[in-house]
């Protein structure tokens, strides 16, 4: 009996210690995908996203302005936020299934690729810009994600169904990622 209690004992600590080497190493991820941010940046991301997990950041430029793509997933939503270097957030973009679309984006998105299939979605609110600052009312957007004939395209569209960028088609020629405007769509 008692050897079947120094076996457990043993298992139990096994057990224990996997699960705190497995805790510190999602901590040291979280923290390492952190430390890409500069402090005030950082400090901004925990004080709007406290139970966030960053996984990626990357810098893109903007007038000038240097603005970070930080993804980052809290609770189960998938979100990036694109913010300044001093910490203002510009943007959130959150990722939302398809039937969470607005029906004014849906009938918007049908008529600008008429057959296309809607493949993702996400829900914007820019908040603050570049140049102007801080907006006085957040503006929402949705960005749609379409396939058609295995091709690929994405379009903004305001929540009453207004295009705010048009249907841009993915080049393969170009290279993977880039997109080309669909001049048929540009003049609406």
């Amino acid at each position: 009996m008692t050897r079947l209690v120094k076996n457990l004992a043993v298992v139990a600590l096994f057990v224990c210690g996997g699960l705190l080497m497995a805790g510190c190493v999602q901590s040291q991820n979280k923290m390492a995908s952190a430390r890409q941010l500069p402090p005030a940046a950082a400090a901004a991301i925990q004080k709007n996203y406290p139970n966030a997990t960053v996984h990626d950041v990357k810098t893109e430029d903007e007038d000038g302005v240097k603005i970070l793509a930080v993804k980052l997933h809290q609770d189960k939503a998938r979100l990036e936020v694109k913010m300044t270097e001093s910490g203002t957030i510009l943007e959130t973009e959150t990722a939302i299934s398809i039937d969470q679309l607005p029906k004014a984006v849906v009938d918007a998105v049908a008529k600008a690729a008429p057959g296309a299939k809607i493949t993702k979605a996400a829900k914007t609110e820019e908040v603050a810009d570049v140049k102007k600052g801080k907006l006085a009312k957040p503006e929402i957007g949705y960005d749609v994600e379409v396939t058609i004939n295995g091709k690929e395209g994405e379009l903004e569209v305001a929540p009453d169904g207004k295009i705010v960028e048009p249907l841009k088609w993915e080049d393969h020629k170009e290279g993977k990622g880039e997109k080309k405007e669909n001049k048929e769509h540009e003049n609406r």
